[in-house]
């Protein structure tokens, strides 16, 4: 078991919560810990996978089936955006619909959020002197 490795694991998982906890996604509910799951699932296949298989692999894991999965984290992504409009989800998904009259559909969300914790993996990983800057992606 490689130390650095499971410093990068667990570097993945708080950055990915610290994120959905800037974006105001509520902790509480079940869709927080199904978009951090499937936020994860993204990073580690490196974006090559549907929702479709998203779903399916989060239903498996948490023996549910997989259109409970998809209202829950679409129920999470309503809910932030009902809250209000923070300048970082103005940054984020301004490019991507009017953040006054709607929300992004739950493939934009997992993406772009993704998308970021890689940004912020990545800085890490440069910053703690991970060879290239980027982190390996994976499971130990």
């Amino acid at each position: 078991m490689n130390l650095n490795n499971n410093a990068v694991i667990l570097d993945q998982q708080f950055i990915i919560e610290q994120t959905l906890w800037e974006l105001g996604v509520p902790p509480h509910l079940k869709g927080f810990y199904y978009l951090h799951d499937a936020i994860n699932i993204v990073l580690e296949t490196e974006g090559k996978v549907s929702n479709k298989s998203i779903y399916t692999a989060l239903a498996e894991q948490y023996h549910v089936n997989r259109t409970m999965i998809e209202r829950s984290v679409r129920h999470a992504i309503r809910v932030t955006f009902e809250r209000s409009l923070s300048s970082l989800k103005a940054e984020w998904f301004g490019n991507f619909v009017d953040l006054r009259y709607d929300r992004p559909t739950n493939a934009v969300f997992i993406a772009v959020v993704a998308a970021q914790t890689r940004r912020r993996l990545t800085k890490a990983g440069s910053q703690n002197g991970i060879s290239g800057g980027q982190p390996p992606f994976g499971r130990v």
